[in-house]
């Protein structure tokens, strides 16, 4: 019925009062989680209603019937997978193979052969095979679980209900068929269901059924009358895009209403989609670049393998055709054998599978702590891009305040003025001809509204009317959604829903009116218009008990003052049960309310208006409408102002700290917000975030703005108040064009495009609508930019992590091929330096506990201090450590390995000495490469290798016992299997000063400059000339984002299915900026309970006309500051512009004090 939206299998149900009674739920009153008497489920079922019908049911009994609204998650991958999968690496098999040969031709051979050290070195290397695969398969699994761990985190997703004639809170998961479901704006429809009632409700199914038109939802009965209709009358148009089926997946765009849920879980249109998929995430831009770098090096490592093998097979048949030395047909078997085991081995070396897996390892254990940091990733992708981030447009509510609104002061029409707190009555102001007194020494100037007087406001049912608190009520409880419920962490009762609308709630029970649940459901509510960014109010139509209807406005206050023409009149002195008087707005009064509403903004207070009109009907025959939808805009006119309120949200704890943190680490931060420009200005500068140099201007503004004016002022641009959605999209898009690398932040529900555009899209957890948290990237579980600046933070390890990897594996990869292949070309009988056995270990050590030591450094401090940037992915840097200490190790090596008897004058026959040189240049590598794990740790200038060292004991772990403690295991007990002896103390000595050679070597990498190098690897190509087309952009532009792609050819066919595998950087830093000191307690109240007696300064002035602004502190020499103030203006545009106020395109004026 669902999917194919059949309204004739709903009538066969009987409608939704079929439904209803079937599925034992009531319209009004929803599902019963009490024990019902037998007289009230007859009362609610009828007389044929069988005893044990579904009105009995409990919620467990409908989830074990109708199923639980969850999808399965798919099964993790036990241990045997990843063994099956490791044991596949074609080079591992094929080496493995070679030592089983081996071994089985010197069991077969002579006694000689039985008894020499061939069969042991084959036997060391197929155990050395086995505990590759079980320490590689053990790796890759720790890992998967550590990501089915974070993917498998159950998010929130919170759900209204009615149940027992009461709205509550639920989690989706816990809704069952037959539940009463709300719908809001921004909703994510949870589970399939038939509409019910509601008004405006249009829903967007385009991600679920592809349908890209917004749907109309309408009731049942409404779609079968349309429907016979369009049957007996051909001609009559059908409802387009309209119909009473509510999809799963699908968003409420706007409206609000109520549904009736049919199916949940794998039986929901959405739930049977998603579970026939199985879900993997696209590689990230790290994955895809060191995928590409991991191919490069499987053609290279697979080439010089090859080259070694045919190089060797020509000294082979060489040999055999000379017949010198003399071998019998199974060791030259052997020999063969031999030859393609180092090869193989060779290639297992060169192509290291933890180059591409050491993306998901770091990836993994960044999520974990990600997670643990209160932030969940839905995107892989998003943890290394938020590492580049170099831009954040945030909202302000719950991002950098706390959420938390209160209602602490208002005006009630013009003169009654209020305050949550007074410490003394006001004193109502002197007449201007009374004589100065010794508490007064000067005469007060004479007030312009003299008539204003303030009251603390627990006396506001003292001094209101009674019949305007009823007017106050009745706007609050019936313009909202929200609903009081029972907090599952205090127990206490809490308004739910809009932060806005629960602070009026709470206002008016504060003042004990008449209950919302009480109002709501005395009055007959004819239609409803949602609020929306577009035009920041919302209304309510209701029919009046004498006849007559009349229509409640909520919104921005600015807004709605400008669209009223009368006012509630509220006398001194209110005395008796009088009505509502009104009076017209005059200039003087207008005045009144604009100072007041810029008295409250520049005290960080949002300010909401309410108003009403009345009607004789509805619809109006006068205004353009069309059955009963009225366009807003020729309804909202002519209103009367009931009040103003002021609501308070605290900014959070610690916010400048974080705001200074992400610009010393070179993040710009804009402030994109629905509020109005003077509340969010104070926001701005008490958080840090508008500096000098800044520009604060509103989204009317912003959208006249010419093209080349916009590119002048976007750099600069702090704070954009009074944005709608639209105009945060183009921000982002605007800035991207620019080479930032954005992240948003925002809960909207109509933020969803705004956050798909961004790199990064962050939602909020708590206040976020469902639609912006399916639409981001990461989700802040707690609303706090704070949390946002760990993002960051953990994604520049994250990338640190690879390139510390990245740095240490390169080395061991060409060092290792080049020593391999020479020593093998080099010596007689193909005997390198590096025995297949030691190679095993060595790729032990590369792949697994390289990957490990490396990847799970947490962040360093030092992060802060590193600036976002179009960095290579390897750095001058690295390129600089990588050539070094190849070079060494190669060099030292290869010495030791042809003249290490005679450097070192060994005692003992030819082969002892053998033995203990290839023991010693063996000793020496492992060495080399524990100490390079350390000096790998910093891959940039700095020369602390040891910094926080002791901060990762899985790091101390690996070093000591799984590579020093099992090294010296190795020497001493390996033996002949494993091709070394036991060393004096002057060999192990000799070979752990070189191995430590390798941190003084990186010092001194780290204290040469770079620039040589840098020329040096353009003019070999392998890095390209910056000064070379693209050009380099001015100093104060950003740079431009880099795009791989995905390329693993070579790399798969070689290693099998062990596979998985950055982006660069931007800009630069913000000028550093002290924000202004909060004012004094009592300048705050005495603003709040006297707001029309200051003058609105000229940049109040300004941004209430709409203007642009500059920060107050803006250098005279700085370039925005010239571009619009000074002469230099005047000489690019030919006009004469006062200092104040400068108008071009667009208005703009200097912020002073």
């Amino acid at each position: 019925m669902i999917e194919s939206k059949n309204l004739d299998t709903l009538v066969d149900f009987g409608g939704v009062d079929g439904l209803l009674r079937g599925l034992g739920t009531d319209r009004v009153h929803g599902l019963s989680t009490k024990p019902p008497c037998p007289s009230s489920a007859a009362g609610l079922t009828g007389a044929n209603t069988p005893p044990n019908s579904t009105i009995n049911a409990s919620i467990n009994d409908r989830q074990r019937v109708y199923g639980v609204n969850t999808i399965p998650s798919p099964q993790a991958s036990g241990l045997a997978h990843f063994l099956w999968i490791t044991v596949k690496d074609k080079p591992l098999i094929s080496s493995l193979l070679s030592a089983a040969l081996i071994l089985g031709l010197s069991m077969c051979g002579s006694t000689t052969l039985r008894s020499s050290s061939v069969w042991k070195s084959a036997a060391a290397v197929i155990v050395a095979h086995v505990l590759v695969v079980i320490i590689g398969s053990l790796n890759d699994w720790y890992r998967e679980r550590m990501l089915n761990h974070v993917n498998n985190a159950h998010i929130g997703h919170q759900v209204t209900v009615i149940r027992d004639g009461a709205e509550t809170i639920v989690d989706a998961k816990d809704i069952v068929v037959g539940d009463i479901t709300l719908l809001q704006p921004g909703d994510i429809i949870p589970a399939d269901g038939v509409f019910l009632s509601g008004h405006n409700v249009r829903c967007d199914e385009s991600g679920v059924t592809g349908e890209s038109d917004a749907i109309i939802k309408m009731g049942s009965e409404e779609c079968v009358g349309a429907a016979g209709l369009a049957a007996s009358k051909p001609e009559t148009p059908p409802q387009a895009h309209a119909d009473c089926f509510l999809v799963s997946g699908a968003t409420v765009l706007e409206g609000c209403g109520i549904y009736l849920i049919v199916a949940v879980g794998i039986w929901s249109f959405e739930g049977r989609i998603k579970s026939g998929i199985q879900y993997d995430h696209s590689p990230s831009p790290a994955q895809i670049s060191l995928n590409s770098l991991a191919d490069k090096v499987a053609k290279a490592g697979s080439l010089v393998g090859l080259t070694l093998f045919v190089t060797l097979m020509i000294e082979f048949f060489v040999a055999l055709g000379k017949g010198t030395p003399k071998r019998s047909p199974i060791e030259h078997g052997i020999d063969f054998l031999s030859i393609w085991l180092i090869t193989t081995t060779l290639i297992v070396v060169a192509v290291p599978t933890g180059l591409p897996l050491a993306v998901t390892l770091a990836l993994s254990f960044a999520l974990k702590h990600m997670s643990r940091a209160r932030l969940h990733l839905k995107s892989y992708s998003a943890c290394e891009t938020s590492g580049e981030v170099s831009l954040v447009c945030t909202s302000s509510t719950g991002v950098l305040t706390q959420n938390h609104m209160t209602v602490v002061a208002g005006s009630i029409g013009v003169h009654a003025k209020f305050v949550r707190r007074l410490d003394s009555p006001p004193a109502t102001a002197p007449p201007p001809s009374s004589p100065p007194t010794p508490e007064s020494p000067t005469p007060e100037p004479p007030r312009k509204h003299a008539d204003d007087f303030c009251v603390q406001m627990s006396q506001l049912p003292t001094v209101l009317p009674p019949a305007i608190q009823n007017l106050l009520n009745e706007s609050i409880a019936l313009n909202s959604t929200a609903f009081e419920d029972i907090d599952p962490e205090t127990g206490s009762n809490i308004f739910v829903g809009s932060r806005r609308e629960a602070a009026l709630l709470s206002f008016a029970k504060e003042l004990v009116w008449e209950s919302y649940k009480t109002t709501r459901s005395s009055k007959a509510i004819v239609h409803m218009i949602p609020f929306s960014s577009e035009r920041m109010a919302s209304a309510i139509v209701i029919m009046n008990p004498h006849g007559g209807y009349r229509v409640y406005f909520k919104g921005a206050s600015e807004t709605l003052a400008k669209k009223c023409t009368r006012v509630v009149k509220v006398p001194r002195d209110a005395g008796g049960d009088q009505g509502v008087e009104t009076e017209d707005l005059d200039p003087l009064a207008m005045d009144n309310i604009s100072r007041t509403i810029i008295s409250y903004g520049n005290e960080c207070l949002r300010s909401i208006a309410l108003c009403y009109k009345d009607l004789p009907e509805w619809p109006p025959r006068e205004l353009n409408s069309t059955g009963t939808s009225v366009p807003y805009d020729d309804l909202a006119s002519d209103l009367t102002l009931l009040a103003i309120l002021a609501i308070e949200d605290p900014l959070r704890d610690g916010i400048r700290e974080t705001v200074a943190n992400l610009q010393s680490a070179g993040v710009a931060i804009k402030m994109c917000t629905g509020e109005n420009a003077l509340t969010t200005r104070q926001i701005a500068l008490q958080a840090g975030i508008f500096t000098p140099g800044g520009i604060i201007m509103e989204g009317a503004a912003f959208r006249q703005l010419h093209p080349e004016d916009r590119a002048e002022i976007l750099p600069r641009l702090q704070v954009l108040a009074r944005a709608s959605p639209a105009d945060r999209h183009e921000l982002i898009q605007a800035m991207k064009a620019l080479g930032e690398v954005v992240a948003s932040v925002s809960g909207g529900a109509q933020d969803g495009p705004t956050l798909k555009a961004a790199d990064v899209g962050f939602s909020m957890g708590i206040a976020g609508a469902e639609a912006a948290k399916q639409a981001s990237d990461i989700i802040l579980m707690d609303d706090n930019i704070r949390t946002m600046s760990q993002a960051i933070v953990w994604g520049r390890s994250f990338a640190a992590a690879i390139r510390r990897f990245l740095q240490f594996v390169l080395t061991i990869a060409i060092s290792v091929v080049v020593i391999v292949f020479v020593s093998s070309v080099a010596s007689a009988g193909a005997d390198p330096a590096l025995p297949p056995v030691q190679l095993l270990w060595i790729t032990l050590i590369m792949d697994t506990f390289g990957t490990l030591a490396l990847v799970t450094d947490r962040p360093s401090p030092r992060l802060w201090s590193t600036k976002p940037g179009k960095t290579p992915f390897i750095s001058t840097a690295m390129y600089k450590q990588i050539t070094a200490q190849c070079l060494y190790q190669i060099v030292i090596t290869l010495v030791f390995h042809f003249a290490g008897i005679r450097l070192l004058r060994i005692d003992g026959d030819p082969t002892q000495q053998r033995q203990v040189i290839d023991t010693l240049v063996f000793n020496f590598y492992i060495f080399a490469q524990i100490f390079n794990t350390l000096n790998c740790r910093v891959v940039d200038k700095r020369y602390n290798v040891f910094h926080r060292l002791f901060g990762n004991p899985l790091f101390i772990s690996i070093i000591i016992i799984a590579e020093i403690v099992v090294q010296v295991l190795i020497v001493s007990l390996g033996g002949p299997a494993l091709n070394v002896t036991r060393m004096d103390a002057r060999e192990w000595a000799i070979s752990a000063v070189l191995g430590a050679g390798t941190l003084a070597l990186g010092l001194v990498m780290r204290i040469l400059p770079d620039r040589p190098f840098d020329i040096a690897l353009c003019k070999l190509g392998i890095v390209r000339d910056p000064n070379i087309l693209p050009v380099v952009r001015p100093a104060w532009s950003y740079g431009s984002r880099i795009s791989n792609q995905e390329n693993l050819n070579t790399f798969a066919f070689l290693r099998g299915g062990r596979l998985m595998s950055s982006s660069p950087r931007v800009t630069t830093q913000p000028e550093q900026y002290a924000p202004p000191t909060l004012k004094n307690a009592s300048d705050v109240l005495k603003s709040l309970a006297d707001p029309t007696n200051f003058n609105p300064t000229l940049s109040d002035d300004a941004l209430w006309g709409g203007r642009l602004q500059l920060h107050p502190e803006t250098s005279p020499d700085d370039p925005t500051y010239q571009m619009f103030v000074t002469d230099a203006y005047t000489a690019r545009h030919g006009q004469i512009i006062p200092p104040m106020a400068v108008s071009f395109r667009f208005q703009v004026s200097l912020l002073k004090k």
